[in-house]
């Protein structure tokens, strides 16, 4: 996997700046650590393949939510699997509240979002595809998904069936990693070419 180049990408110091600021916190020192690391791997034209390992709720998903806006600041989209939907649809709320943050909402529904963040020029979609949502619903998704209207998209292993197509998919997140096989990873990875990958687990 890492013998074939990739897509190194810029880490623009005013879009992470401007995310960092408008965060309700301040990252611990393990997190500030993790950060540069990830942000180091992203800057290389060999794809990254990171394990990131840490306790139910100490900050992963910030972590993952700052390497798939990094990824749509570069022209890129970026995929966040969950093994489950009730864990897919907090990783969905948990963007939508981050980005609220420091961007200004243009429009939502239980499904698709968009954002205007200073420092990217064009408004960001976060999308969340699940196995519940209707058929319309879905339709709708896969569309903006292969077309680049989504930027973010959240979901369960529905992220891997065959019609879904990304336009230019640039990083991939999978949580909870060790609940989805060796071939599901390999699926979504494949989404794109050679795109980055950080798996991330609280299991040790």
């Amino acid at each position: 996997w890492q013998g074939e180049p990739g897509h190194p990408l810029k880490v623009d110091a005013g879009v992470l700046d401007s995310l960092l600021k408008a965060l309700p916190f301040t990252l611990t020192q393990a997190q500030e650590r993790v950060l540069r690391q990830v942000l180091e791997d992203l800057r290389k034209l060999q794809p990254m393949t990171r394990l990131l390992q840490g306790e139910v709720g100490s900050g992963k998903t910030v972590i993952a939510a700052i390497a798939l806006l990094i990824a749509v600041a570069n022209g890129y989209q970026g995929a966040f699997m969950a093994p489950t939907e009730i864990l897919a649809e907090q990783h969905f709320r948990t963007l939508q509240s981050l980005f609220q943050q420091f961007a200004h909402p243009v429009w939502e529904s239980h499904f698709f979002c968009f954002y205007t963040p200073a420092n990217i020029p064009k408004p960001v979609g976060i999308g969340l595809l699940t196995g519940s949502l209707s058929p319309k619903e879905k339709k709708d998704l896969h569309l903006r998904i292969a077309n680049g209207g989504v930027d973010i998209m959240v979901g369960t292993h529905a992220l891997i069936q065959g019609e879904v197509s990304f336009d230019r998919l640039g990083v991939v997140v999978v949580d909870e990693q060790h609940r989805f096989g060796v071939a599901q990873r390999a699926a979504l990875r494949e989404k794109g070419t050679r795109p980055h990958l950080l798996a991330m687990t609280a299991t040790p």
